[in-house]
């Protein structure tokens, strides 16, 4: 079973800012988050419970009590929006196994070519 919610997207928000804020600035990417989050709040009112600041990235204990195929469906969308399939490709290679199966239970696929 996966983790919790809560544990799953603060994991990969924070790999996915460490790896954005290698080849850009960290402020920058932390504004087009904050600014995808603020742009979906009426479709996923849960996403006003997601905070992403200089200090990481904060989920409030609520979004645990949400479906987690909404999420995944929130997290997709921020996938295809804001980042290449040549850029998840790479993510893919960075995040762990466990956490790969987690996102794939929420409905987010993220393809590796070690996997296919």
């Amino acid at each position: 079973m996966a983790r919790a919610n809560k544990a799953i997207i603060e994991e990969f928000l924070d790999i996915i800012v460490r790896i954005v804020s290698e080849g850009s600035s960290y402020q920058y990417i932390l504004m087009v988050l904050n600014k995808f989050v603020q742009s979906h709040l009426e479709e996923f009112p849960f996403a006003n419970h997601i905070h992403i600041d200089l200090n990481g990235t904060k989920i409030g204990e609520e979004i645990n009590s949400i479906d987690p195929r909404l999420i995944g469906k929130f997290l997709s969308i921020m996938v295809n929006t804001l980042f290449s399939g040549l850029f998840m490709h790479l993510v893919s290679r960075k995040l762990p196994k466990e956490l790969i199966e987690d996102l794939e239970y929420l409905g987010l696929k993220i393809k590796d070519s070690k996997q296919e």
